[in-house]
This record gives structure tokens, sequence and C-alpha cells, in this order.
């Protein structure tokens, strides 16, 4: 399911790093804290982080995948 999500964050032009794990942090910059608090309204939980937990500037959203989603779920997500 990972997988399934990177491909379609990539589609995006969504940057998300490939790595060998379920955690996935999208750099989002500035918008990291907004992204996450309207993701979170529309029914998506992933969690925004900036300064001083990574270094000023490179604010990400982190992606959790689990394998009980579905494509349709994460295509939903991915969508929001």
């Amino acid at each position: 399911m990972a997988d399934w999500l990177l491909d379609q964050l990539a589609a995006l032009d969504i940057p998300a790093p490939r790595a060998p794990k379920h955690i996935s942090p999208s750099q989002a910059g500035q918008i990291a804290i907004e992204a996450s608090r309207r993701l979170l309204e529309r029914g998506v939980y992933v969690t925004g982080f900036g300064y001083p937990v990574v270094p000023e500037g490179t604010a990400r959203v982190r992606i959790q995948v689990s394998a009980a989603l579905t494509e349709a779920q994460i295509d939903r997500a991915v969508e929001a």
C-alpha cells in the first residue's frame, strides 16, 4: 500500500521519498501544518510538523500507511 500511495503522490508532483518503510514524510515547507489541519477536516489523519522538530524551512507532513487500507481509501486521501 505504501508504494501505491507514493505512486499517487508522485503523479501529482507531491514530494515524498521512497524508502522501505510505511511512514513517508512529504516535505511541504511552510504549508505543512496548515495542510495537515485541512486534511484532518476532510477525514485524513496525517501529522504536520516543523521547526524545531526539523530544521527551519523543511516542515513536513507525516503520512503513515497501513496494510489494512485499500487503494480506494488511499486514492481518497491523495485527492483530499
